[in-house]
């Protein structure tokens, strides 16, 4: 019986040993995220801008792109969730204009720059629609 109690002992330790070394190797692997991260940027408003055309660099490439309008800019990204493409601050908006089923965006760069962004609608009431959302969100 002695040898029964010494098997029963020696599986109790053991089990206690590994429910000790998941549980602190868990908190371990824990630790970065308790460490403070940047915020998350609030999202004021998100709706698509239609394909993109130019004014952002000729190398991307978007068929379909969303605008999401934080407190601070105004951010283009690539479908809905995609990649950022474009960042401009909401003050640097100077005017929107649509030319049938276009859409001009003329804004302020960081430096000061004066740059022209071209979308296109598939509809000419779609970029009536959109000129209105940015003219909302101007600061």
């Amino acid at each position: 019986m002695e040898l029964g109690h010494l098997i029963a002992g020696g599986f109790f330790v053991a089990g206690v040993t590994l429910v000790g070394i998941i549980s602190y190797l868990s908190r371990k692997g824990n630790k970065s995220e308790s460490l403070p991260q940047e915020p998350k940027e609030i999202q004021l408003a998100h709706f698509s801008i239609g394909s993109y055309v130019s004014g952002l660099g000729s190398e991307i490439k978007a068929s379909i792109v969303s605008c999401i309008i934080t407190e601070n800019d105004l951010v283009f990204i690539k479908g809905f969730g995609g990649k950022e493409i474009g960042r401009f601050s909401r003050n640097s908006l100077v005017k929107c204009t649509s030319e049938g089923p276009r859409v001009n965006i003329d804004m302020n760069d960081a430096s000061g720059q004066k740059t022209n962004i071209i979308f296109k609608m598939f509809k000419e009431e779609n970029a009536v629609q959109v000129i209105q959302n940015l003219q909302k969100w101007k600061k």
